[in-house]
């Protein structure tokens, strides 16, 4: 989980979770939430997760998603290290 951030610019990992399956009828906002919050408009899909375990501390504390991405490359994800080895 991540959350943009302006000082250090980019996103900071906060916590982690499981995602749940994404179900249309479930997961998009609704005409009548849309209204209530305009902004739904433009963001209309829900994340459903549970389980989730978050950093006991603050922003600072957080490790810089492009950060570890630079440090480890290729085998920052299971995919990207699967599409290396092959």
């Amino acid at each position: 989980m991540t959350r943009l951030t302006e000082d250090p610019r980019g996103c900071m990992i906060f916590g982690r979770a499981e995602a749940l399956a994404f179900l249309e009828e479930r997961d998009m906002a609704s005409l009548k939430e849309k209204a209530e919050r305009p902004w739904k408009e433009d963001y209309p899909v829900y994340l459903r997760v549970r389980n989730p375990i978050f950093i006991d501390g603050t922003m600072a504390d957080c490790t810089s998603f492009y950060e570890l991405i630079e440090t480890f490359k290729y085998n920052s994800f299971p995919q990207t290290k699967l599409r290396f080895d092959q």
